[in-house]
């Protein structure tokens, strides 16, 4: 009921899809970041209380985080995250998972169960504290936008310090974990200051952090930026796809007959003849990440 909030998620919201179509469209006078300066114009998320957020109750509505660990208890932070914080000296993991046993990803099924009975100490996703049958789950967080913020100002595309947009969203995110902020030490690390080298890597990359554990937004991070550096799966299901997927396939007329295939079939065919390659596959390319 606060039409002012809503007007900033709206305008967050127009940010994050300008700076998605910066691989096709990187110029400064570009039609996205004509757009991504008019959003921030007018008025974007810059605080925590203003991160937009799915509240459970608890009962029937459990955040989902909580029911997976409850039920199955199978859902586990992966190497990828943790050794990337890692890499960084980054406390975010005491948020993130729940002990210094990371979770190998990408294995089948039979693998990775064994792998558990030897790692009875692995960590799960989220610490306890954070998957609260309450617990929220971020949607859209003032990290956020200041991390694209600051990849924004790298490009040239505002007139943001990239230095205070890309500190602001660190501070963002670990006080919307409570967590307290790191040593000054954290932001000086040649990983993390935007000292001329390797600015849009360092930035997707706390992008990437910002995000989590929403993992479409991440792999968004990466399909546009080519950041963090990320392996394939080491044990795929099906050996004709061994890269990480770069789009959703169609549903197959094969697994639905409401599948867009049996209902949309002119339009399906147009639109996979715009992929990179024209064929229907994860490895193909859509529109803005070619």
């Amino acid at each position: 009921n606060d039409i002012s909030k809503w007007k900033k998620f709206a305008a967050s919201l127009r940010a994050m899809m300008a700076i998605q179509l910066t691989k096709r469209y990187p110029g400064t006078s570009d039609y996205p970041a004509v757009e991504f300066r008019a959003a921030i114009a007018d008025g974007v998320i810059e605080s925590n209380a203003d991160n937009v957020a799915l509240n459970f109750p608890g009962g029937s509505f459990k955040n989902p985080y909580w029911s997976d660990f409850d039920g199955q208890r199978d859902n586990g932070e992966s190497t990828t995250i943790y050794n990337l914080l890692s890499s960084l000296g980054d406390g975010r993991h005491a948020a993130f998972g729940t002990s210094s046993t990371p979770v190998p990803f990408g294995l089948k099924e039979a693998s990775i169960n064994d792998w558990i009975k030897n790692n009875v100490t692995w960590s799960h996703l989220m610490a306890a504290n954070n998957r609260l049958e309450t617990s929220p789950v971020y949607m859209l967080t003032a990290s956020q936008l200041y991390a694209v913020r600051a990849e924004a100002a790298v490009r040239g595309w505002t007139t943001d310090d990239k230095t205070a947009m890309i500190n602001a969203s660190i501070n963002a995110s670990f006080t919307q974990w409570g967590l307290s902020l790191p040593a000054a030490s954290y932001y000086t690390q040649s990983g993390v200051i935007l000292d001329g080298t390797n600015e849009i890597q360092k930035v997707a990359i706390q992008e990437f952090i910002a995000g989590f554990p929403n993992g479409r937004a991440g792999w968004n991070v990466y399909r546009r930026t080519g950041f963090p550096a990320l392996t394939a799966a080491p044990d795929p299901l099906n050996a004709a796809h061994t890269t990480i997927p770069r789009r959703y396939i169609f549903t197959p007329a094969t697994v639905s007959t409401f599948s867009e295939y049996s209902l949309n079939a002119a339009n399906v065919a147009a639109a996979v003849g715009r992929l990179v390659p024209a064929t229907d596959q994860p490895e193909s390319r859509i529109w803005w990440d070619q």
